[in-house]
């Protein structure tokens, strides 16, 4: 008998479901053991929908909740050719519904949402919660003169000061990756939200299959000013992870990361750019001095424990 899984990675190799729904991108993160798939066919047993899933226990309690090292999911949904308006709704509801209820027994459902997710409605009629966050985008497909023409001034001063005191570097090196992502949850005073094992794993298998880098700028003592990370498929560039050393920040080197980093996904062809977040304050001035667009990101939850209900409501925000 085929199983849920294995129809589940049938669908992806002939239809285009995004990076962080993969289903290798999900044994990768959770391991084979901790996630599960819910699948939605029509009366001839066509595919018309898809819903990964992580499974966590934690507190003798099950938490379906987000990967590491993902920052969405959500459902794939497959349309009919020239379907109408009134009838994608219909068709969105029913497929979602028929996902809803094949998620398996939970105490805490917690999903972000790609953005251009068709809409969270009929989550909301099964009794799921939304809050709302965002992402920043830029099209690709304008070309590099038309992106640079459309940076703040203040980012393009940034990267050109960066060019003249830095240099870029993509060597494949996890540990190193590591040390400098690590550097800005220290300066946070928090922890790391990943392993190190659970990065290597997923960095060896997007190197593999040429869909992930590494990118270092470094000054001409050998110092890492920065890092980032990005991940790609055709169609998305997503900034997965980025690090920087408190101590050297005034050398704007995110600045410089970030637009070589546009510029080879643009001349790999691929459509758009995430840089994945951007609700403090600060962070959003980065994004959008790069001219990129707000993304609404829905992240639905339910809390089927009263403990956890209680916990999101003490917090105001989706327990995580």
């Amino acid at each position: 008998m085929v199983s849920a899984k294995d129809r589940y990675g049938e669908l992806c190799r002939q239809h285009y479901i995004p990076l962080f729904m993969q289903g290798w991108w999900y044994d990768c993160v959770c391991g084979p053991e901790h996630w599960g798939v819910a699948l939605a066919f029509d009366e001839n047993d066509r595919p018309t929908g898809a819903m990964p899933y992580h499974i966590h226990r934690k507190w003798g309690l099950t938490i379906l909740r987000m990967p590491e090292l993902t920052p969405f999911n959500g459902a794939w949904i497959n349309y009919p050719p020239n379907i109408k308006q009134h009838t994608r709704y219909s068709w969105e509801r029913k497929v979602l519904e028929q996902l809803i209820a094949q998620l398996p027994p939970f105490d805490y459902f917690g999903q972000n949402f790609y953005f251009g997710f068709p809409g969270w409605l009929p989550f909301f009629w099964a009794g799921f919660q939304e809050t709302t966050h965002y992402s920043y985008t830029l099209n690709l497909e304008r070309g590099p003169e038309t992106l640079w023409r459309n940076l703040k001034g203040n980012a393009r001063r940034n990267i050109m000061k960066a060019e003249r005191q830095l240099a870029i570097s993509t060597e494949p090196d996890a540990a190193l990756f590591y040390r400098a992502n690590r550097k800005t949850f220290e300066r946070q005073g928090l922890p790391m939200p990943h392993s190190f094992e659970v990065f290597r794993k997923l960095d060896t298998e997007l190197r593999g299959r040429g869909q992930g880098r590494m990118y270092f700028a470094r000054d001409a003592t050998g110092k890492v000013h920065a890092a980032v990370y990005i991940v790609w498929d055709e169609h998305m560039a997503d900034v997965l992870l980025t690090g920087s050393d408190p101590r050297l920040r005034k050398s704007a080197a995110i600045y410089l990361l970030y637009w070589q980093a546009i510029r080879d996904m643009a001349a790999l062809g691929v459509r758009c750019f995430d840089f994945e977040g951007g609700m403090l304050p600060n962070v959003e001035n980065v994004y959008a001095g790069f001219g990129a667009t707000r993304q609404p990101i829905h992240i639905v939850y339910k809390a089927r424990n009263r403990w956890l209900a209680l916990l999101s409501l003490l917090t105001n925000r989706p327990y995580r």
